[in-house]
């Protein structure tokens, strides 16, 4: 058995309020008494942890157990569903995929193992890119090099644009990169299956300004967040209603409860794209109020699925 379980356990049993004694672990686990002495050493020094002995009962207690809920045994038990279902999905081999799920099963007691199989999550599709451009971009942001980048926007219209690239960024199972592009002079959100080539540039990217960039990231709903921040006002209506009543859209959003049992919500968003796409699963009980452009695209894309209907 490796540390890693053996500090686990440790971690659990003194979670619960309950005792801990060298002897039970020792023979647990099958190492010397010396060892756990180390381990509940590695406990103290290197996770700052208040294990005390105690003489009368000849064993350890912990003091203050509020910080242990981040190793609650029930986290990895989602975590271990959540990355199973995206292993089964992708590229990898069999003894790649053993290794990660034992390390990942590791903190979990031999007792709750026994019911991985009954928790199971169903990962939403997986946006596999393109390796070539990602390994592209990885070793430039290694690097600190800029990219020239063919890249095709959501009109079909082609562009070559240097760039440089801040963060690949996985959104709704779907890959993009966040950059600095010197065509437009700000910061640009890209969708990776669009970006046809990529060359590593010989300068170097000089982008600093860190605030900026989580700015643009947290700044309204979506992830296309190039245009003016605004808010974005919709409403529903029967069983939509009570579902959104119960989401959270973005950490902003403000919703408002009407006369009708309608609910009122407002994001903030740059774009109405995404928007649009999320209002038409509601098939009708979800409407925009504002901005016009926000209104305009939801009736175009409404008479775009008629036709496809007649």
């Amino acid at each position: 058995m490796s540390q890693t379980e053996r500090i686990y356990y440790m971690l659990r049993t003194l979670s619960k309020n309950d005792r801990l004694t060298v002897k039970e672990v020792s023979q647990k686990y099958e190492v010397s008494t010396r060892q756990v002495g180390r381990d509940i050493e590695y406990l103290r020094n290197r996770m700052n942890m208040e294990v005390e002995y105690d003489k009368a009962t000849k064993s350890y207690v912990l003091q203050n157990n509020e910080e242990l809920e981040d190793f609650s045994e029930y986290r990895f038990l989602i975590m271990e569903s959540l990355v199973d279902s995206l292993l089964g999905r992708l590229p990898l081999s069999s003894s790649m995929n053993s290794n990660i799920k034992s390390i990942l099963a590791e903190p979990i007691s031999l007792e709750t193992r026994s019911v991985l199989d009954k928790i199971v999550y169903h990962a939403p599709k997986i946006d596999l890119p393109s390796y070539a451009i990602f390994s592209t971009i990885v070793d430039a942001l290694v690097k600190g090099q800029l990219l020239s980048m063919h890249y095709i926007n959501r009109n079909q219209e082609p562009s070559v644009r240097t760039i440089e690239p801040l963060k690949l960024i996985n959104y709704d199972s779907v890959w993009y990169l966040v950059a600095f592009d010197y065509k437009s002079s700000e910061l640009r959100t890209f969708h990776l299956s669009r970006i046809q080539e990529t060359v590593i540039k010989t300068e170097k990217g000089n982008f600093a300004d860190n605030d900026l960039l989580t700015s643009y990231l947290d700044s309204g709903f979506g992830i296309f967040l190039s245009g003016n921040l605004e808010p974005y006002v919709m409403r529903f209506k029967n069983n939509a209603a009570f579902q959104v009543r119960t989401e959270i859209w973005h950490e902003k959003q403000k919703l408002k409860l009407l006369p009708n049992n309608e609910v009122e919500l407002s994001v903030p968003a740059k774009q109405p794209y995404e928007l649009v796409g999320r209002l038409l699963t509601f098939a009708g009980d979800g409407y925009p109020i504002s901005p016009p452009c926000f209104v305009k695209l939801f009736k175009e894309s409404i008479k775009k699925l008629e036709t496809f209907v007649k």
